[in-house]
Formats: C-alpha cells, sequence, structure tokens
C-alpha cells in the first residue's frame, strides 16, 4: 500500500484469505501488522481495504479483458432471434469477411409465445446472464417498414412494437438500432467471400461505387448501398418491390389482367405479386387453368397441399413439368426486368447482386439458359450502361443475420472511436492544466526568490 497509495481500494484477493476469514475479520493480526509502519501508518489507514468473496475473478476478468458484447436480431413476424455476441480487443473487419466475434448465446423465440418484444429481450439477457456487463450496440433487422427507429408487428396477435430508445433506457444498452431486414441483407454483402456468389455478368466493379441488390423470396426486396469519404458503406432500404408490374407479352397480359381480377385492382398491382414464391405459385396457378389439358395430376395434387410451399413444389419440378417449367420462365424473365429496372436507378458499378432464396434454388434458369441476363439488359438505348456493371448471384442464404451483426460491429466501433476521442481530449486538457500548475508554481518561486533577495538587500545595507 506504501508503494501505491491506492485510495481508490486496496484488495485482499486469492482463495486461502475467504477460506479463513476469521484470521482477517475477528482477529486484528491482519490489520495491526498492515498498519504499523511508523510515521506513515495514518496514510494507509486513509485507504479503504476489502476483502474478495468470490474467486472467479480471474476467469470474469479475462472476460472483461477479452472485449465488448453486442446483440443481433432477426426479428419476423413469426420467430426472433437474437445472438450474443463477444468481439475481442483490437478486432478490425474487412471488406470480404464476416464481421469479427465469437457467438457467446444464442436463441430463437416464437412471437406468439410472449406479450412484447421487450419480455423476449428481459428473457433472452437472463438466459444469456448479462448481469454484470451490458452489450454496448444491439442492431435488430425487422420485416416492417421503420419509423424514427421504431416498427409495428400487425400480424403479431397482441401488436408488437420495437421501440429503439425506449429498449435503450429499459434495458441499459447503450444503441439499440432497428434496420430493415433487407437492409442487413445488404449490410451482408460486404461480408462476402468470392466462393459464395456467382458471376453473371463480368464487368469491371469500381471501388467506391454504388452497390445494389434485388432478392425474391417471400416478397420482393431492393436495397442500395453508398460509401462515404472512409470508404465505409451505408445501406438504404426501399420498398422497389411494390413498383407496378408492367407486363412484357400478350400471356402476360392475360396473367396482368386476371391478376386483378382476383385482386380487385382496377389499375395495377405490385411487381413481387409475380416476383417472388407465391408470385411463382400464382403464375402456375394462372397456366394451369389456361391449359388444363397440360395439368400433371401428381404435380397439381402436391401443389394444392403446399400451401406456403406452393412456389417450391413450382421450381422442384420445372425440369420435368412442362407447366412449372413454363412458369418458371415466365418468372425469371419477369424477375430479369425488374432486376433491370433496378440497376438503371442505381447504376451500381461496385456490384449488383441477386439474393433471396429463389435464385440459388433454380440455379440453371438463372446461369445456363440466358433468360435474366436477356431480360435484364434489353434497355433500349442504354443497354450498354447495364452490361459495363459487374452481377452476381448470391449462394448463401444468412446475409441477413450477417449483415446485422456486421451493423452491430460498426456501431460498436463508432462508440469505442467516440470514447478514444473524448479521452484524448481530456488528457490534452490535463496537460494544459498541467502546464499551468508548472508556471504558477515558477513563477511562486521566483516571486520568493526575489522577496528573499529583497530581505537579504536590506539587511546587508544596514
Amino acid at each position: 500500500m506504501l508503494k501505491y497509495l491506492p485510495r481508490g481500494g486496496f484488495y485482499i484477493t486469492g482463495g486461502l484469505a475467504p477460506k479463513n476469514l476469521d484470521y482477517f475479520t475477528k482477529k486484528d493480526i491482519f490489520l495491526n501488522s498492515m498498519f504499523d509502519k511508523g510515521r506513515v501508518s495514518p496514510a494507509i489507514r486513509a485507504c479503504p481495504v476489502y476483502l474478495v468473496l468470490t474467486e472467479e475473478l480471474g476467469e470474469r476478468g479475462a472476460h472483461y479483458y477479452a472485449g465488448d458484447l453486442i446483440i443481433s436480431g432477426d426479428c419476423g413476424g413469426t420467430n426472433t432471434r437474437l445472438s450474443l455476441w463477444l468481439i475481442p480487443k483490437g478486432s478490425v473487419a474487412f471488406k470480404g469477411s464476416v464481421a469479427p466475434g465469437e457467438i457467446t448465446f444464442a436463441k430463437k423465440y416464437h412471437n406468439e409465445h410472449y406479450g412484447s418484444f421487450s419480455e423476449v429481450c428481459h428473457l433472452f439477457m437472463k438466459e444469456a446472464k448479462l448481469v454484470d456487463r451490458l452489450p454496448v450496440a444491439c442492431v435488430l433487422a425487422c420485416a416492417g417498414p421503420i419509423l424514427n427507429n421504431t416498427v409495428e408487428f400487425t400480424n403479431i396477435k397482441d401488436g408488437w412494437k420495437i421501440d429503439g430508445p425506449g429498449l435503450e433506457k429499459e434495458l441499459g444498452i447503450t444503441t439499440v438500432k432497428l434496420i430493415n431486414d433487407f437492409a442487413a441483407m445488404g449490410y451482408g454483402l460486404l461480408t462476402l467471400k468470392p466462393h459464395e456468389y456467382i458471376v453473371l455478368n463480368e464487368a469491371k466493379k469500381e471501388e467506391g461505387a454504388p452497390i445494389a441488390t434485388i432478392g425474391a423470396g417471400t416478397g420482393l426486396g431492393e436495397c442500395y448501398l453508398t460509401a462515404d469519404k472512409d470508404g465505409q458503406y451505408s445501406c438504404f432500404a426501399c420498398e422497389g418491390g411494390h413498383t407496378d408490374f408492367a407486363p412484357a407479352d400478350e400471356i402476360e397480359i392475360e396473367l396482368y389482367n386476371s391478376i386483378k381480377e382476383e385482386l380487385g385492382c382496377h389499375r395495377r398491382f405490385s411487381v413481387e405479386r409475380i416476383v417472388s414464391g407465391p408470385g411463382l405459385a400464382t403464375i402456375y396457378r394462372f397456366l394451369a387453368k389456361k391449359f388444363p389439358n397440360k395439368v400433371d395430376k401428381k404435380v397439381h395434387d402436391a401443389f394444392s397441399v403446399a400451401k406456403s410451399l406452393q412456389g417450391k413444389i413450382v421450381g422442384d419440378n420445372a425440369k420435368t413439368d412442362e407447366l412449372c417449367n413454363q412458369a418458371m420462365e415466365i418468372f425469371v424473365d419477369a424477375y430479369g426486368r425488374e432486376a433491370g429496372c433496378a440497376m438503371l436507378k442505381y447504376l451500381p458499378r461496385g456490384g449488383f447482386y441477386i439474393t433471396g432464396g429463389l435464385a440459388p434454388k433454380n440455379l440453371d434458369y438463372f446461369t445456363q439458359k440466358d433468360i435474366f441476363l436477356k431480360a435484364c439488359f434489353n434497355k433500349g438505348r442504354v443497354s450498354p450502361a447495364l452490361k459495363a456493371i459487374p452481377i452476381y448471384l448470391v449462394l448463401t442464404e444468412d446475409l441477413g443475420e450477417r449483415g446485422a451483426h456486421y451493423y452491430a460491429y460498426q456501431l460498436l466501433e463508432s462508440y469505442n472511436n467516440s470514447l478514444l476521442g473524448d479521452t484524448i481530449a481530456r488528457e490534452r486538457v490535463q496537460e494544459k492544466f498541467a502546464t499551468s500548475d508548472h508556471l504558477a508554481l515558477y513563477s511562486a518561486i521566483a516571486a520568493v526568490g526575489v522577496a528573499v533577495g529583497v530581505v537579504l538587500g536590506n539587511a546587508l545595507r544596514k
């Protein structure tokens, strides 16, 4: 204690002291010998002394030193998936690799079992044993329109509302950010490795140029990314899947009118009514009605009972069933046209990515047949501009989770950098005060010197 004068606290640790408490608490041997330091004993008595009972300090210290905690989540209408990540100190994220960190706890929750998202979060933090430490950042990819960092789920029985600022206060997390589920896919693009995608159109990729993606699955999602001055990309979600569908030939005009009648629409409907899993099922249903003599009973029976998986039945049978093949070709052609429209809006010379589950499950229709690219590039006078854009088909389906993790890591980095900036600023202020103190001291010494000189001068004159 004399060496450090630890007025912030002096702690007795290790296994021996707590196992022999009486010798440290009831008997005065320990404190008497500790304070027996002659004239400086009062200085030691002014330091608080504690005896630590727990023996897991090393474990906890290693965990503390290891890094920071962040949470990433995928919040859909049916399930919520949450993951707790430990980010090692000094971690660096590189473009083309998954963000640093290891999952220390992850769990999926069925939304209908809980009254609110807040209830799910409290349970997750309890099960993850987050007692002494709290995550710095939490990013939730949500299937729904986000306004002022909040989102409402109308398809959940009790009507959930996720409020980012409210969760920050309630859970004690520094930053809770909600992002559109397809924006999470966009951030996931930044983690892709070459073996995770196929090149559909080989063109020169421009560093720092916009990036865009389109993905058909349950619906049709689109988003784009732009680079900041430091080269870091930011993602912007949009509702491109809800732009108007425009038929391209006679059979599509019939399909168009059939869907309008079915939906009760007089003027228009969204392109995702065609370019999506349910859209593929709609196309097949229309063709089966138009060409009943071409219907394969076995395939049609399987399609009829497949419910939400009807699009999958069409894709699985496309190579052997005539109607399924025709439905798939109409679908891929419409997909290519919409992809070309999206590319015209963003001119993403940093790369245009086909994501979602449908494309990788029906690769031949995107790679071996020229339906997709032909429809994509069929834009008249501006076709050459699209052919200069690199196009990739993404094979992996975990982009959303990876993107939420990536964005949470970016928030953590920003937070740590802001702390570092504050620390540097404080050190500079302290240096300034230290310099002022030194000047004051030197001035005082000089003043004393002058006074002594005056006294001595007067004495000598006498």
